[in-house]
């Protein structure tokens, strides 16, 4: 089973050397690594360059936005599972992948989701993003159907799908410009025949400050998941007071 993990990169030449290290040091071999750069103006390119081989599709594009640059991954990955790694992002551990490949074999599931850290740049745990309450079993359509209404969200750099599925919901909308993500994982787990497990591990640590975390952001990301919320019907304005109340509790766990 291949996996494909996807990481589009811009100015990151500070912290992409721990971000290629967590997939080069994972216990799990076969993985395929797809970089896109998007014409970054510091060593980033030069890096990624260098610690390309065989096993790595490294692109650089121009002016693309996230989505439209996850997108491209997309195309050209050619893995079983696909999953997401921000350039200032790694992975927890060296058994990661291992876990994540393993449960998609006994479960024989449609994707995994995990939990993540928000780590400073000191390492300290900002926040502490925990997905589920495990149940050990696949979970349905009609159990996300029910949870999405009352804003719960599984965090996209924790979640791994196969891409036969990825091909039949469509790739990201790239009319949404930070909330892209919420609209994928929707169309994902509302689609009927969906089979997801939740592995109560830490897949990722995330550096604080993410595109959908600085404040310039906060108000277009809710008009967007405004939207996204009537457009999937999954509720309204209490999803949206539901989906970020109860981001407060993740900074206190």
């Amino acid at each position: 089973m291949k996996i494909s993990i996807i990481t589009t990169t811009f100015n990151s030449s500070k912290t992409i050397l721990k971000c290629i290290s967590s997939i080069k040091n994972q216990k799990y071999k076969n993985i395929e690594k797809i970089w896109i750069d998007n014409s970054s103006t510091d060593e980033t390119y030069k890096i990624l360059n260098r610690y390309k081989n065989n096993k790595t599709k490294l692109f650089q594009v121009q002016h693309k936005s996230i989505s439209e640059a996850w997108n491209i991954g997309l195309k050209k990955s050619t893995g079983d599972i696909i999953g997401f790694l921000n350039s200032d992002d790694f992975l927890s551990n060296e058994n990661t992948i291992k876990k994540i490949a393993e449960t998609f074999k006994i479960r024989k599931c449609d994707c995994v989701y995990t939990n993540v850290f928000y780590v400073n740049n000191k390492g300290k745990i900002i926040r502490n993003w925990k997905a589920n309450e495990y149940l050990n079993k696949n979970q349905t359509y009609e159990y996300f159907n029910n949870k999405l209404k009352f804003g719960w969200m599984a965090p996209h750099p924790g979640l791994y799908v196969k891409k036969n599925l990825i091909n039949k919901i469509g790739f990201f909308n790239n009319t949404y410009k930070v909330s892209f993500d919420y609209d994928f994982i929707i169309r994902l787990l509302k689609y009927k025949k969906i089979k997801a497990f939740y592995l109560p591990i830490v897949s990722v640590k995330m550096l604080t400050g993410g595109n959908s975390n600085k404040i310039k952001n906060i108000i277009c990301k809710m008009k967007e998941d405004f939207k996204i919320i009537k457009r999937h019907k999954i509720g309204g304005y209490k999803t949206l007071f539901l989906k970020n109340i109860s981001k407060l509790n993740q900074f206190f766990r």
